[in-house]
């Protein structure tokens, strides 16, 4: 069996609780029990059965959750109507994505023991879990009647009648917690939510007054009754109260907002806009009516066709100083990025970032932005602020090696690499973890520690065997070498028949076969390298050909490669004398 997580247990303390309830039914019930009469007599069966109950529950509390689950049915083959032995069972189950099972086994552990809370509550949570709702209605019913001082059960009770569309069995259910705690907030405005629906339009307008009465310094409640009012056209009543408010409050935003949403009724356009402007600018304004606000501007704008410069400026008054909500920039970056004003759009998502150091999308554009730009002390000052904002986020470490690479800080690669490996775990990307491994090999190599360097490679194909970076690069470097050439050469060959006109992977495949003597087959290869060169051939390429060229027979097509690879700024110590030792047969 599979080593198991178990995702949900209940407190040991739950456990024992559980345990001593069933006791009692176990002995007073079981097979072969005789009853003595002053208590009950225990049996082998009772004194197994408990041993394996509380077995599996120590193993289960030092997380041994497989010799738990074996402890559990050697219970159930002792008892099959152990209320507790078949709910904890039912958790494995749930486990093994075996819901129906699961669903089958604390049913029976309800059947068994139906004034047990917590069964009960399993039962119902398992229905919801399956979006079987009116299987669920029933149980929480059930569990209403059985434990009637739990008030927490009516408040779900009230949620899952709303879900299910039953409103006045949900008014039905807020009543009667009505009674059983008296009239608040949170009730009051759950049932003017059910009187909406139910069209009870007096009953709407008469609760929202109680709350008022209530909570008469609340002007929410009053820019409620303004809304129902508005609902039931009676604009101009609600005009009244809006006003009323502002008044009282000038930047109250639920009055700006209903005030705005009222001149855009009436067709005031003029008016409307004037609050709407007003209001996201407000920093009164909850961040969810502004940006939706700010949504619904960029829509208006773009139907009647205006010219984007209004929405910019009103998007300045919005944003400037703003420190809490990082999406009104990024929706201002975004919408700037959409007019191609991408250098106006930077400073903002600089500011999303500001607000919000762990928003991963603003960090990865301006990353790009920055390397596109070849700004590569930006872009490393970036990366390191991501790390320390997402420390387990591979990506940021990665693109700083990208950045020493390009400056050629061969020690500070592998330093990186190296704090990267503290965050790896098994939920890590395994394709970055490889591409790290990948920078730490090559910087060993720049550094001539080719041990180091070939372990790095191991640990980058362990985590991806395809990384076909690592196979060319780890390929070049044992045929540099000289070592395992017959590894060498099965890596490189992997590359090339993932890319097969890839000028550097031909090369390396060619030179990897020119260190074994086939000196026929390496020509062919690099003559497709050499025509396959996407960029300017390096010097590196142009020498390996000579040197290849040399050993087919070829001494003037030889030199000239040698001659390109001079010309290209090899700094190889031996081309010069093999430029001089071959260039009289050349002619």
């Amino acid at each position: 069996m599979k080593h198991l997580r178990l995702l949900s247990i209940l407190p040991l303390l739950l456990f024992f609780v559980c345990l001593a309830h069933e006791t009692d039914a176990y002995a007073a019930g079981g097979p072969g029990r005789t009853v003595a009469a002053k208590g009950v007599v225990r049996t082998d069966a009772d004194r197994k059965f408990d041993y394996y109950f509380y077995e599996a529950m120590r193993l289960q509390q030092l997380s041994k959750y497989d010799a738990a689950y074996e402890m559990l049915k050697h219970c159930l083959a002792l008892n099959p109507n152990s209320a507790v032995a078949l709910f904890e069972f039912s958790q494995y189950q749930l486990l093994f994505k075996k819901n129906d099972e699961a669903l089958a086994l604390i049913k029976k552990a309800v059947e068994l023991e139906p004034g047990n809370y917590w069964y009960n509550q399993g039962l119902v949570n398992l229905y919801m879990q399956q979006n079987k709702s009116e299987e669920a209605l029933h149980a929480l019913e059930a569990m209403v009647d059985h434990f009637p001082q739990k008030t927490d059960l009516l408040y779900t009770l009230a949620g899952l009648y709303g879900n299910n569309e039953q409103e006045q069995k949900m008014l039905e259910t807020l009543e009667m917690l009505e009674q059983k705690m008296g009239k608040n907030e949170q009730l009051s405005l759950a049932k003017i939510g059910v009187y909406k629906k139910l069209k009870q339009d007096d009953k709407t307008l008469e609760e929202i007054k109680e709350l008022i009465k209530e909570y008469p310094a609340n002007n929410g409640y009053k820019v409620l009754l303004g809304d129902a009012l508005r609902e039931q056209e009676r604009g101009g009543e609600a005009y009244k109260i809006y006003r009323d408010v502002l008044a009282a409050e000038p930047d109250n935003p639920l009055a700006m907002y209903s005030l705005a949403q009222y001149y855009e009724s009436v067709g005031d356009t003029l008016s409307y806009q004037r609050m709407i402007d007003s209001l996201v600018v407000n920093k009164k304004t909850d961040p969810e009516t502004r940006l939706t606000t700010m949504q619904r501007i960029i829509v208006k704008n773009e139907e009647a066709g205006r010219d984007s410069t209004q929405v910019i400026k009103l998007f300045d008054r919005v944003i400037a100083g703003e420190t809490e909500n990082p999406e009104l920039p990024l929706l201002y970056a975004q919408y700037l990025i959409s007019k191609n004003m991408e250098d106006k759009a930077m400073p903002v998502i600089e500011q999303v970032l500001d607000i919000d150091p762990t928003h991963s999308l603003a960090r990865m554009v301006l990353l790009e932005k920055s390397f596109n730009a070849g700004q590569y002390d930006k872009a490393m000052a970036l990366c390191e602020g991501g790390i320390q904002a997402e420390p387990a986020k591979l990506e940021y470490y990665y693109y700083l090696t990208v950045c020493y690479f390009q400056k050629e800080r061969y020690d500070d690669i592998i330093s990186t690499v190296q704090k990267a490996e503290k965050q790896l775990n098994d939920e890590s990307d395994k394709e970055m973890a490889s591409n790290l491994y990948a920078a730490m090999g090559y910087a060993y190599n720049k550094k001539k520690m080719s041990a180091e360097a070939f372990a790095a490679y191991d640990k980058s194909l362990a985590y991806n065997p395809d990384n076909i970076e690592t196979l060319n690069n780890y390929a070049y470097y044992l045929s540099v070498e000289q070592k395992d050439l017959d590894k060498a050469e099965e890596m490189s060959y992997k590359t090339i028949k993932a890319e097969p006109s890839n000028g550097t992977f031909l090369d390396t495949y060619a030179w990897i076969l020119y260190q074994k003597g086939n000196y026929e087959q390496a020509k062919i290869y690099i003559d497709m390298a050499l025509k396959d060169q996407k960029e300017e051939v390096s010097a590196e390429v142009w020498e390996h050909a000579g040197d290849i060229y040399l050993k087919t027979g070829n001494a003037k097509e030889a030199v000239e490669y040698w001659q390109k690879a001079q010309k290209a700024g090899s700094t190889s110590k031996t081309l010069k004398e093999k430029i001089q030792a071959y260039k009289k047969h050349a002619r």
